[in-house]
């Protein structure tokens, strides 16, 4: 059996923003994992703008079973996520774009905000400063 994926993830309190950066695949399960990660951060606060930069990302996969389960996770962090909005730098990818699409729906009646942006300059917009740190380096050639 393969490790479970543990995508990278940060808080950054001078700049108000929790950041998860893929770099392997990324699945459901994958997403609920670093979802929780990030909100339970010591640093985490409610307001803070949540990024997910999928530029760095394998395949990203949302398994239709799991949707029950982010809902379930969101309505459980509904409090911390208070003031909170999402932005998803998908890197010109269509259906990470349509699923990003699809997950602003899925909240909108949790009170969330979520964008999806095509670049990391479109998605600085969002964030005190103008861009997205690397979390880690990139693999070997």
């Amino acid at each position: 059996m393969a490790p479970e994926t543990v995508h990278p993830v940060a808080v950054f309190p001078d700049r108000r923003f929790g950041l998860v950066q893929p770099w392997e695949d990324v699945s459901g399960e994958s997403v609920l994992r670093a979802a929780r990660a990030l909100v339970d951060h010591p640093a985490w606060e409610p307001g803070f703008t949540e990024v997910w930069d999928l530029r760095f990302a394998g395949s990203v996969v949302i398994e239709p079973w799991t949707i029950p389960r982010l809902l379930a996770f969101e309505t459980e962090v509904r409090d911390r996520m208070a003031g909170s909005r999402t932005v998803f730098v998908t890197d010109h990818r269509p259906l990470i774009t349509y699923a990003a699409q699809f997950y602003a729906r899925l909240v909108r009646p949790l009170g969330r905000s979520v964008v999806a942006c095509r670049t990391e300059e479109e998605a600085a917009r969002y964030l005190v400063g103008d861009s997205i740190p690397r979390l880690r380096r990139d693999r070997a050639a």
